[in-house]
Parts: C-alpha cells; sequence; structure tokens
C-alpha cells in the first residue's frame, strides 16, 4: 500500500507539469488490479514455502540444519 500510494502521488506530482492533462493515468480498475495482482503474488510467495515446509518431516528438517 506504501508503493501504491507513492506511485499514485508521483503520477500526480508528473502529471501537474503537462499542458496536456497528463501522461500517466490511474483509473480505479487499474489501481484495484493493480493491489489484487500484488496481494495475490505476496500470498503465492508464502503460501507455497510453507506448503513444502509442511510436508517435511520435523526430525529430518532438524537434522538437515
Amino acid at each position: 500500500m506504501i508503493g501504491f500510494g507513492l506511485g499514485a502521488g508521483l503520477t500526480l506530482l508528473l502529471n501537474a507539469g503537462d499542458p496536456s492533462g497528463g501522461l500517466f493515468l490511474i483509473t480505479w480498475r487499474l489501481a484495484v488490479l493493480a493491489l489484487v495482482f500484488a496481494l495475490a503474488l505476496g500470498a503465492g510467495a508464502g503460501i507455497l514455502p510453507a506448503l513444502r515446509a509442511a510436508r517435511m518431516d520435523p526430525v529430518a528438517a532438524l537434522r538437515s540444519e
């Protein structure tokens, strides 16, 4: 959310200096799509290693360390 806010702020700042109305456009649909994609990517990056670790035998996992 912080990155999205910084990106939106930077877009507003860059568009403020453009007399033609703006070079970049952030629509609500694009914003929601970007946030959903980031959440899905983060969840996948967290769930996949957790599932792999859950399938391991605890004794074997401790022994390999």
